[in-house]
């Protein structure tokens, strides 16, 4: 077994160039060549795994996997953790979508300081967009509960019936103009930020917030105890789920400005189906996800005596203070 600084993982499906951008500018900005770039073909149904095979069959950094099914996102991105984790041994496994490019020069140094001061299980980078946009990270400052679950529930079923019968366009002009008051989407337990105020926190580092998952950066502590994301997903709510997992489990989770990636986004779009079936496909990947997150928070309600997570978790960083 091997042993390295940092296992990339990038999840590819049909977009070849975009993949091969994400690889390029690893390669070129990543601070330590003792490294793996783990490339992860989720059933590509075209020609692009062939292409980045023939593109990187020489360069021993590149290591390429092929799924026989489309795994999803977690169980996608698991394949690669999991490989990278019996294979390379390494100190960091960092889950970098294929439209996502490392920017950062000094990533390894910065990832060493602040574990060495966190001990950090999941960190997370400052995220650019292509219109100069930063504030995508951190991806919340509140803990997700039983009634915003059952508020999601609620408005992805009733999406999923109304798309199903092609009048989701309807709905949407019901939305907008009815007379009834509308229901506000419920709110979540507020989490200790910086600064206080909860303004501009993709400016500042903050501690045990929800990190997007575009990156998600894993540390040596993270890799020993966990075996990659809750794998139940196929799609959506990902970022929920692993920071419930780690908030009830007592990690730490970091958001981290001074590194910076690109994210340009919909890498796979034009592959997508027709508007109506991609967006029933939304609908029922986040009833499925929703269902499960409510599923873990009832078990740590049982076992806390009815308490939300976020109840317990703000308790105890009161505690901590």
């Amino acid at each position: 077994m091997k042993n390295i600084d940092i296992a990339f993982v990038v999840l590819h499906y049909m977009n070849s160039d975009t993949t091969e951008k994400t690889v390029e500018h690893i390669l070129s900005n990543c601070d330590t060549s003792n490294m793996a770039i783990i490339v992860v073909d989720n059933a590509s149904t075209n020609n692009s795994f062939d292409i980045l095979t023939e593109k990187y069959s020489s360069n021993s950094l590149v290591i390429l996997l092929r799924n026989q099914t489309n795994l999803g996102f977690a169980c996608g991105n698991n394949v690669g953790f999991r490989y990278a984790k019996e294979n390379y041994h390494p100190r960091y496994i960092i889950m970098l979508n294929s439209d996502a490019y490392l920017t950062e020069k000094n990533l390894l140094q910065k990832l060493d300081e602040e574990y060495n001061s966190s001990h950090f299980y999941v960190a997370g980078p400052m995220i650019y967009g292509n219109d100069g946009n930063n504030t995508t990270n951190p991806w919340g400052k509140e803990v997700i509960n039983t009634k915003i679950c059952k508020y999601t529930l609620k408005k992805a079923n009733t999406d999923l019936f109304f798309s199903r019968l092609h009048l989701y366009k309807l709905l949407c002009i019901y939305r907008r103009h009815t007379p009834f008051p509308r229901k506000k989407a419920p709110k979540g337990y507020p989490l200790p930020t910086n600064p206080t105020d909860g303004q501009n926190l993709h400016l500042y580092k903050n501690y045990n917030l929800s990190l997007h998952g575009s990156c998600f950066i894993f540390s040596e502590a993270f890799i020993k105890d966990y075996d990659g994301l809750d794998s139940r997903t196929f799609l959506y709510d990902e970022e929920s789920l692993l920071h419930l997992q780690m908030l009830m489990d007592g990690r730490t989770m970091v958001y981290m400005p001074e590194i910076s990636i690109l994210h340009v986004g919909s890498a796979s779009s034009s592959y997508e189906c027709d508007e109506n079936s991609k967006r029933i496909n939304c609908c029922k990947y986040s009833i499925q996800s929703t269902k499960i997150i409510l599923s873990e928070i009832k078990k740590f309600k049982k076992a806390h005596g009815g308490k939300e997570p976020g109840e317990v978790v703000v308790e105890r960083m009161k505690e901590d203070l």
